[in-house]
């Protein structure tokens, strides 16, 4: 999986103990991993523009097609 898939993930999982749990120390804990989540994915997001696109295949993966 793309680094990016996993942080997306990660930020679905935290809103959904977020939304679920009513404990205040928990929600905070996942408030804090969605906003990390969402900086790292912008992050990936800025550092993949600025680099010209996605990071290419390795060569092993374009000779098996």
């Amino acid at each position: 999986m793309r680094p990016a898939t996993v942080w997306a993930m990660i930020f679905v999982l935290a809103l959904a103990v977020a939304v679920a749990i009513p404990v205040w120390i928990v929600r905070l804990a996942a408030i804090v991993l969605m906003v990390w989540a969402l900086g790292t994915l912008g992050w990936l997001a800025l550092r993949d523009r600025f680099r010209g696109g996605a990071p290419r295949q390795p060569a092993r993966a374009r000779r098996h097609r």
